[in-house]
């Protein structure tokens, strides 16, 4: 596990535990997704957004007829990645090699 603090003994079943959440809970359930890879075995997130959405884009949980908050989406997942491979290369992060064949649900409005 990277250098961020563990999450706590629950006597959870590793093999089968899923981390999920709705809206801001989304963005809160991806995140743990890929900070704590090593931990969960996939993830179902609804109407969220990907890891570390809210450095690239603060406003993107909300939405305002005057502030049309639709992120670019090649310009975020540019960041979003490099972001993910400089926290894995510190050890700010699981290793993202974790999150290879673990499914992820999404499901979203747009």
């Amino acid at each position: 596990m990277g250098q961020h603090n563990s999450l706590p003994a629950l006597g959870t079943d590793r093999d089968t535990t899923i981390i999920a959440g709705f809206s801001a809970g989304s963005f809160m359930a991806s995140n743990l997704h890929v900070v704590y890879s090593d931990t969960f075995k996939g993830a179902g997130l609804v109407a969220g957004g990907p890891y570390m959405t809210n450095k690239h884009y603060p406003f993107s949980g909300l939405y305002t007829p005057i502030f049309d908050t639709q992120p670019n989406a090649e310009y975020l997942t540019t960041r979003i990645v490099k972001d993910a491979i400089q926290n894995d290369i510190r050890g700010k992060i699981d290793k993202l090699l974790n999150l290879k064949n673990k499914p992820v649900y999404i499901m979203s409005e747009y």
